[in-house]
């Protein structure tokens, strides 16, 4: 594995050579979030990684991490909203793990990573259908979540 910092994060979607400054939005469970998606659906992300990629579109490509991220931050804040309570009614007398490696599979991380793989599929399935401008991103996201979080 290369380093932390370097160009090679470009490749996985990140904006810089620190994939770090990414994570401001959705923090380490958006980390936690795109590791389970890679891990359950490998092929999956690599043709998102394929098809979302500046080198395959020029005018229409998004930035895997990135994009992820920002779902990720989204649920968290449609959650404190109270907006997904029905995904998270009976975890509240589930107990909180006591190390940060057992958050991994822990129940509230699961459903956020369900909601999450869910509105991914969906906008990657989208995008790829409609193929909009890059600049379009969050103009797109937005009309993306008024068809999909009604159904989560």
């Amino acid at each position: 594995m290369e380093g932390r910092q370097g160009a090679h994060w470009g490749e996985l979607g990140f904006q810089g050579h620190d994939p770090a400054t990414d994570f401001r939005g959705g923090g380490l469970l958006s980390l936690l979030v795109m590791l389970r998606l890679a891990e359950n659906d490998r092929k999956f992300v690599e043709s998102v990684l394929l098809e979302a990629s500046p080198e395959t579109h020029p005018t229409s490509w998004y930035m895997y991490a990135v994009a992820s991220i920002n779902f990720t931050g989204d649920l968290c804040e449609r959650m404190r909203k109270g907006q997904l309570n029905h995904r998270f009614y009976e975890l509240d007398k589930v107990a909180l793990p006591a190390s940060l490696k057992d958050y991994v599979g822990h129940p509230a991380v699961l459903a956020i990573c369900r909601a999450h793989d869910t509105v991914f599929r969906a906008f990657h399935a989208k995008w790829v259908r409609d193929r909009p401008h890059t600049m379009e991103f969050n103009q797109f996201k937005e009309e993306l979540y008024k068809e999909v979080y009604p159904k989560l």
